[in-house]
């Protein structure tokens, strides 16, 4: 369980200190797809760099399980939007993959078959030799979305991973996400600015708005899984929901509580890459 308590940043110290955040709260379970939706510049990359153990907060903590982040940690994987500078030019496919592997596999052959399963459950199996600049945008992603679940993490932090892609090409990234996590069992936290794709993904949304920002809203996604691109957002409810999400971030409505779990949930078996359970 992901848990953030009290959590407050700001850049900048004294009369130039600017808060970006102050006393958030939230929850995320095991299993869970979260999404972070908000106006731009709310803060939400900021949080999701405090979350990573990749900016120290100014007050309040983090905590996975138990255990307090204010690092990176073994059992948390990072997906940046920005898929260009994220991956060596210099690294095959496979060497990408591998990279973050090489502290935590000794034997060789071991490690390059984590990374060839990581590689084959993001469907690129037969593209290991390749280099980054002989794939496409989405498939560049895939490499760093096989990079990230190579290290089988706890929680994956998704901070806008599909911004910088067409259309399609976003679709079947957000069907892959929702496939992995149903395969692994791992927490997700996506960073969005897209309504129908933080709907479509997750089981709760959680809005954050104002200066400094705060937590106005979270909303539980009860639509139906499996998701499909089509018949879930056609669906009456997607539409509802989608509404209230902009009149949250437009400030159209009051403010929720700002505590985001879920009750009654089964978590999903949390299984290896290769579907061995851990």
């Amino acid at each position: 369980m992901l848990e953030i308590n009290d959590l407050s940043m700001s850049y900048g110290s004294g009369t130039q200190a600017k808060v970006i955040f102050r006393n958030l709260n939230c929850t995320v379970e095991r299993g869970e797809i979260a999404c972070l939706v908000g106006p731009s510049g709310v803060g939400k990359s900021t949080l999701m760099r405090c979350i990573a153990g990749l900016s120290r907060p100014v007050a309040g903590t983090v905590t996975l399980d138990g255990a307090v982040i204010d690092r990176p940690h073994k059992d948390i994987a990072v997906v940046f939007q920005d898929y260009g500078r994220s991956l060596m030019p210099w690294l095959s496919v496979l060497g990408n993959v591998t990279l973050p592997l090489r502290h935590r596999i000794a034997d060789g052959g071991r490690r390059d078959s984590a990374a060839e399963a990581a590689i084959e459950a993001v469907g690129l199996k037969g593209h290991e030799r390749k280099y980054p600049w002989q794939l496409s945008g989405g498939m560049q992603q895939r490499v760093a979305i096989a990079r990230a679940i190579a290290c089988e993490p706890r929680l994956l932090l998704m901070d806008e991973p599909f911004a910088s892609v067409d259309a399609q090409t976003r679709a079947e990234l957000e069907d892959l996400t929702l496939g992995l996590r149903e395969r692994l069992g791992m927490s997700v936290v996506v960073v969005t600015h897209d309504i129908d794709e933080s709907i479509y993904l997750s089981d709760r949304v959680v809005v954050l708005r104002g200066s400094p920002a705060e937590v106005v809203d979270t909303l539980a996604v009860p639509l139906p899984t499996p998701r499909d691109q089509i018949a879930t957002k056609s669906e009456p409810r997607f539409a509802e929901l989608r509404a209230r999400v902009l009149h949250e971030i437009r400030g159209e409505r009051g403010a929720a509580p700002a505590r985001l779990s879920l009750v009654g949930e089964e978590p999903l078996q949390r299984t290896s890459i290769a579907g061995r359970t851990a």
